[in-house]
């Protein structure tokens, strides 16, 4: 009974250290914030726009949020090439609604290299994990948009186009 106390102390210590520091301190509107003003002093021209509340979605679906859009903005860094960026989170009742969008380069799914898709699959993954609806939606030198949505406190099955 004592290992199982003791490695149920250890998770939860473990779990907490993966949580991003901005989250913890600031919410998810304020990591998100946080990671737009990262974006802008890499030179790229940020729009952020975040409606409705975000307070009271569950903290393990705000770092998984968290963390497609800190992959999404990662690949923007360093593969497309963009000038600007679009970054909405919209909330709509029991809808969460992330929006990032580059006027980069864009890609072809078929040219892919398996590196670069392992990003893709890390956001595919995720939008499984959140029972929500990922659509990536890209055209070689006419940028990127990645629109995911998803349901709060209403499970609903999980999509990938």
């Amino acid at each position: 009974q004592a290992l199982i106390d003791e490695s149920c102390v250890e998770v939860r210590r473990i779990s907490h250290d993966l949580m991003p520091r901005s989250l913890s301190l600031y919410g998810l509107k304020g990591a998100v914030e946080d990671l737009a003003g990262q974006l802008r002093q890499s030179g790229l021209k940020v729009e952020l726009d975040i409606r409705g509340d975000l307070s009271d979605v569950p903290e393990r679906q705000q770092v998984t949020l968290y963390r497609m859009l800190q992959e999404g903005t990662n690949n923007i860094v360093k593969h497309a090439q963009a000038q600007s960026v679009l970054l909405q989170i919209l909330r709509h009742g029991h809808q969460l609604t992330l929006i990032l969008e580059d006027d980069g380069r864009g890609f072809s799914r078929l040219k892919t290299s398996t590196k670069e898709s392992l990003g893709l699959k890390g956001l595919q993954s995720r939008a499984q994990f959140l029972q929500g609806m990922l659509d990536i939606d890209t055209v070689p030198q006419q940028g990127t948009a990645i629109t995911f949505q998803m349901p709060l406190g209403q499970p609903s099955k999980a999509t990938v186009s």
